[in-house]
């Protein structure tokens, strides 16, 4: 297990954090962590993917004509935050797909808890579904869970909590896609992100300050 991450305060003095800590790692064979996006109008397509074994920023941008879609990711070691667009245009076939993928590939170190949210807001028509999906995948144990929405028209959003295991390896991925027969045209942007609930220790010097605040609260209620 990992040293427990320090916040520095001012003065010097510093606190304890506690929670799930994650190490990127794409050793177990389900490829490297990336952020991808893809854009097809039925006629033509385009496809772009910036992979990473590394905390960092990635980007990626599928566009021709007025077709579009985008991804980036902000990966750290307290969350991995990504930013979505689509946008549309035009159509040349019966069958249009314009999507925005995150995917991560980790250890992790410490266990605990994790909250995603995820968001978009997809202004147009002609689509047929709009889709926000997360999905986490525990190697160790071959589990997978997640949560997904879809809607006919307008903003999509899913939510989802769990629990890290530490020493197991995780996939997890989140995107968003537009999907629809022909003639979809608007424009959509979003967010996505997976925070890692990392919470302050009680130092020594507040633990001692609570003790001497129960020791006055008693010798108090003694000399009544």
């Amino acid at each position: 297990m990992n040293a427990l991450p320090v916040l520095a305060l001012a003065g010097g003095a510093s606190v304890a954090l506690a929670g799930p800590t994650w190490t990127p790692d794409h050793s177990f064979g389900h490829g490297q962590s990336h952020v991808l996006a893809y854009a097809d109008d039925g006629g033509d397509s385009a496809y772009d993917v910036d992979p990473t074994t590394t905390f960092g920023t990635r980007s990626a941008m599928a566009a021709f004509g007025g077709n579009s879609a985008t991804g980036t990711l902000d990966w750290n070691a307290n969350a991995a935050f990504s930013v979505f667009t689509a946008s549309a245009d035009s159509s040349h076939g019966d069958s249009e797909t314009y999507l925005a993928q995150t995917y991560l590939t980790f250890v992790a170190n410490d266990g605990g808890d994790f909250d995603v949210n995820l968001a978009f807001d997809w202004q147009g028509s002609g689509q047929s579904e709009i889709e926000a999906n997360f999905e986490i995948y525990d190697v160790d144990t071959d589990v997978r869970s997640g949560a997904t929405n879809t809607v006919a028209s307008g903003p999509v959003s899913t939510a989802y909590s769990g629990t890290l295991v530490a020493g197991h390896r995780y996939v997890a991925q989140f995107y968003v896609k537009v999907y629809g027969d022909g003639n979809i045209v608007g424009d959509g942007d979003g967010t996505g992100e997976m925070t890692l609930n990392i919470v302050p220790l009680p130092t020594t010097s507040a633990l001692a300050g609570l003790g001497l605040l129960g020791l006055g609260v008693r010798r108090r209620r003694e000399s009544l």
